[in-house]
């Protein structure tokens, strides 16, 4: 597994707000979107990502496990200076919570293939490949599908809306995970350009930033953290 985060045109790395983490043990990975007008979204994103790849974690497509294992790993972490301040409109935020989307992937060895399962809330999305084309894309489908206000999961109330997919793979199929900004933009892009998805798989963490940077810089893509995790399956 390979995965790529990069933060927002002139930010630096530890301003990014999402998380993406993998455990090849596992066979998992997850790639959480922390939604920045919410308190400590970061925080609440790696805590996300940190809490679906632990191994402890009995049902890992559970999204009500996971969020409690999350609740449990954002609450022992140390106020950070935001949320400290006694502005009433900080405090506003603060009080409501943190807020992300999420996307949880596995994948076993069955009878039937290798077999992937997902669980998703919001917009971060998970595609499967194979030679070039999309086989499958959840939860979301087609770029008008995206928007300004996706579900999220919230830090301070239990998670609805979780989307959960599945499919069985090949050897040499990929699966990617993505966060919104480059799922929309690979999804409208696959429409007129079939390289799109051979593309994405092609690139590498130098090229990566360099491709952000141009299409950013053209309004072909938004300018918005991004998180990429691409897996390829082999015997």
């Amino acid at each position: 597994m390979v995965a790529f985060r990069e933060p927002k045109d002139g930010y630096e790395n530890n301003d990014c707000e999402d998380a993406v983490g993998y455990d090849s043990g596992l066979r998992a990975f997850s790639v959480s979107d922390g939604a920045s007008a919410s308190a400590r979204a970061s925080e609440w994103s790696g805590s996300l990502v940190q809490a679906f790849l632990e191994p402890e974690l009995t049902n890992r497509l559970d999204p009500f496990s996971c969020w409690e294992l999350a609740r449990n790993k954002f609450e022992s972490l140390p106020d950070s200076a935001e949320t400290t301040t006694t502005d009433w409109w900080s405090s506003e935020v603060t009080r409501r919570g943190a807020f992300a989307t999420f996307l949880g992937v596995t994948i076993s060895e069955e009878t039937s293939g290798y077999v992937w399962k997902s669980v998703a809330i919001g917009d971060t999305c998970v595609f499967h490949l194979r030679n070039g084309e999309l086989l499958a894309s959840s939860p979301l489908k087609d770029p008008s599908e995206f928007g300004s206000a996706p579900n999220l999961v919230s830090s301070s109330s239990l998670p609805t809306g979780a989307v959960q997919s599945s499919g069985v793979c090949e050897i040499g199929d990929t699966l990617l995970g993505i966060s919104d900004a480059l799922a929309a933009w690979a999804l409208k892009r696959s429409k007129s350009n079939n390289d799109t998805w051979n593309f994405i798989c092609r690139l590498q963490q130098e090229p990566f930033r360099s491709f952000l940077r141009a299409a950013r810089a053209s309004g072909e893509l938004e300018d918005d953290d991004v998180s990429l995790i691409r897996c390829q399956i082999i015997q």
